[in-house]
Formats: C-alpha cells, structure tokens, sequence
C-alpha cells in the first residue's frame, strides 16, 4: 500500500509590460515567480510482513518512505529596446533562490552498516541568468539577429527525495544533486521573399551538471 498525502504542489506567477517612449521604444516586462513542491510518499507491507489483501486490510508493516520540499522564488525584468530605425535590443535578467529542505528517506530492509533512516541537509542555491537580443532589419526582406541566454534548471523533490522499490531495492533518487546550468548561444540571418522564406541558424550550448532520468531494470 501506497500512500501519498501531503504530496504536493502550489505556484504563483505575476507578470507585467509597460511601453514607455515616442512609439513605444522601451518595453518593459516585468514578473516574479514563486513555487513550492512536497512529497510525502509511505509504504506498507514487507517481504517478512506482506498485505494479504489491500482492498480491505489496515496499513500493515511501514516498508519506506520518502519526505522532503523545494521552494524557488524568483524576479525578472527585460527591456525591449528599439535604439535606432531597425535595430532592436532585448536585455534582460532573471534573480531565483532555491531551498531544498526537509528530505528524508526510510527503508525497513536496511541493516549495518546502512542505516534505516536517511535524513539529508537542507540545501539552497542562487543564480542569476541574464539574456541578450540584438535583431537588425538589414533590408525589407533580410533580417540579421543575435542572441545569448543563461538558464538553470533545478532538481525535482522527486529527483532528490522518492524512494522506487525496483529490483533489489535499486533506489534512483539522488539527494545530492546539483542545478542544470545552460549556456545558448544562438545566430540566425532570415530572408523573406514574397512567397517563400530562407534562414540559416547557428546554435551552440554549454550545459553544465546535466539532470537526466533514465530506467534501471
């Protein structure tokens, strides 16, 4: 038996656009995010204590458990400026905080030297991911653009806290793990004809403490 109360989640995103200037030269988007996910997940029934019959047995023998929350708050503001007749400036950057706290695990299979009850250190990070966007209108038909962002990605409650009962009692989560930062860069020359279009794009990232998932059977 499976039980998942006060697993979780809430979100709240605002978000906001003034156009400032003669024909709007300056637009202004503005935001702040904020989440929080929980994960509480609790096992009954072992090997040497099985539920002869979920539908209507008690809870039974606690086997696992798995407890732990991420929190990220974040702001962003980007200016969207046109700077001279066919040039057009994106500059913006975006300031999160991230707390993960609270992460536990438990296994009733465990002995010495593993002990039962894993309880891990509250862990928080900060990063700040700036973007850069210059576009010019080279010819009615030709457009030249450039771009550069920074991105992060941080690990899931889930990716970090839950316990899966898989052959041999594999555990694939990883209490340690760390954001996924990307570095894009990106160049794109566009031509527009009265019936058909051309563009050639040049693209290269960094991606640093990649998350991947994958099934072991």
């Amino acid at each position: 038996i499976t039980l998942a109360d006060g697993t979780g989640w809430q979100n709240l995103d605002l978000r906001g656009q003034l156009r400032l200037g003669q024909g709007a030269a300056h637009t202004l988007s503005f935001g702040a995010h904020h989440d929080r996910y929980r994960l509480a997940s609790v096992t009954y029934g072992t090997a040497a204590a099985p539920i002869a019959d979920w539908l209507s047995s008690t809870e039974g023998t606690l086997n696992t458990n798995s407890y732990g929350s991420t929190r990220t708050q974040a702001i962003y503001l980007q200016d969207e400026w046109v700077v001279a007749p066919g040039w057009t400036l994106l500059a913006g950057g975006r300031q999160e905080r991230w707390l993960a706290s609270g992460g536990s695990n438990y296994n009733a299979g465990n002995s010495a030297p593993n002990p039962k009850n894993l309880v891990y250190a509250d862990r928080a990070y900060s990063h700040f991911s700036p973007k850069l966007h210059l576009a010019w209108q080279a010819s009615p038909a030709l457009a030249l653009k450039a771009s550069m962002g920074r991105a992060v990605r941080y690990p899931t409650v889930a990716e970090m806290f839950q316990t899966f009962n898989g052959p041999n009692n594999i555990r694939t989560n990883d209490p340690n793990l760390l954001p996924e930062r990307v570095t894009s860069t990106e160049l794109t020359a566009q031509h527009q004809w009265d019936s058909a279009m051309l563009r050639a794009s040049w693209f290269y990232e960094d991606k640093r403490d990649a998350l991947i998932s994958q099934t072991d059977v």
